[in-house]
């Protein structure tokens, strides 16, 4: 897979399960920074099951919405799929000892639910999950990307199930309500299982769990033109605040409840009641920064960024970063391995999670490589 992007250094994390040979003691929900737990202390690489599984068929696992995605022409440029891959799926040990070669204390992988427990709600998945690899696990994460799964799969139509109101690509599909209804019941869902998890493993088994959400750096286009710089804290604000000051409070952002009004669903009672404080850790992904122009005049139906502009140059003709392609080696280049480029990527990630947890005293547990295998 290649990503491609803008690269700015700056801290990002990512799911984390990790199985320590003497797990530490669960620390209070009020953490705060130690000795013993530094930025570093959970290093380690992530995958993501549909990538790297395989075995579509086995362990009597049912069909997902990625695989009738990729089914459909068009959808996947190359026509490939999840059913062959670098095959994670049976020889899990080879994958243990790649990690431990490459000095991994930690592993974020995600799970198959199609493959544990064909359709399901969401707290009878969680509860499984929990019953069967709970005692050894210290971290978990509910969703990933809700933002991406959301958005890409709901209005856009780029990720699975396709949906869009681009008829072009899909015959159904309302790009302007279907995200932001799946974003409500997704943290709904995250809220359900986090109470499962409180209520009854908790305590026995002493984890954590929480959410992974994605935010990009925005810096204004003209940074004299204040209309660019409030439309940075726009970029910032709807896709990830709004969904994790909705995730932390159960409640709405004044700028996207402007910009989305009916179409934003109200939180019930008892649906805040499981959202509100439904993390003991916070996961951020990091994929790229942007300079972003404001627009004039009402945003779209489908908009979804802010009513705005996302630039890779600025007003002066800068642009914000390196362009970044990672996942793939060219098999022409002489020395594959000389990956100045790539290093130095990293060495500015974490030395941008370092100076977060030692200067402006952020509770840094960690960092994830994505990914290890794809």
């Amino acid at each position: 897979m290649i990503r491609v992007s803008r690269w700015q250094p700056a801290a990002t994390g990512r799911r984390s399960i990790d199985r320590p040979e003497h797990p530490q003691p669960r620390p209070s929900r009020t953490h705060s920074k130690t000795s013993s737990q530094s930025a570093t202390s959970l290093w380690g690489f992530t995958t993501p099951s549909y990538q790297i599984e395989g075995a579509p068929h086995d362990d009597g696992r049912a069909h997902s919405i990625r695989d009738t995605f990729c089914r459909i022409p068009g959808n996947i440029a190359d026509g490939s799929s999840g059913n062959v891959t670098c095959g994670s799926c049976h020889p899990t040990h080879e994958d243990i000892a790649l990690l431990k070669k490459c000095g991994a204390r930690a592993y974020r992988f995600s799970l198959s639910w199609s493959r544990i427990i064909p359709p399901s709600d969401s707290e009878n998945y969680a509860r499984v999950v929990f019953n069967a690899i709970g005692p050894r696990v210290k971290y978990w994460i509910t969703f990933n990307d809700p933002w991406c799964s959301s958005i890409l799969g709901y209005s856009t139509g780029l990720f699975a199930p396709g949906k869009t109101s681009d008829r072009a690509r899909c015959d159904e599909g309302d790009s302007g309500t279907e995200p932001w209804i799946v974003g409500h019941s997704l943290l709904v869902a995250d809220g359900t299982a986090v109470k499962a998890y409180r209520d009854d493993f908790e305590q026995k088994d002493g984890g954590q769990i929480g959410i992974t959400l994605n935010a990009d750096r925005a810096e204004p286009w003209d940074a004299n033109e204040e209309a660019d710089v409030e439309a940075c804290d726009q970029k910032i604000e709807l896709p990830f605040l709004g969904l994790g000051i909705r995730f932390a409070l159960a409640s709405t952002p004044d700028s996207m409840r402007k910009q989305l009004g009916k179409r934003l669903s109200e939180f019930t009672t008892e649906e805040a009641a499981f959202v509100i404080g439904s993390n003991d850790l916070y996961g951020m992904n990091r994929y790229c920064a942007n300079y972003i122009k404001h627009k004039d005049g009402e945003a779209e139906l489908d908009d979804f960024v802010g009513n705005l502009e996302i630039l890779m140059e600025n007003k002066a003709g800068h642009s914000i970063g390196p362009e970044t392609q990672f996942g793939e080696i060219d098999p022409s280049v002489e020395q594959p391995l000389e990956e100045d480029f790539r290093c130095e990527y990293f060495r500015g990630y974490i030395s941008a999670l370092v100076d977060a947890y030692s200067k402006d005293g952020i509770d840094v547990r960690g960092h994830m490589v994505w990914t290890i295998m794809d």
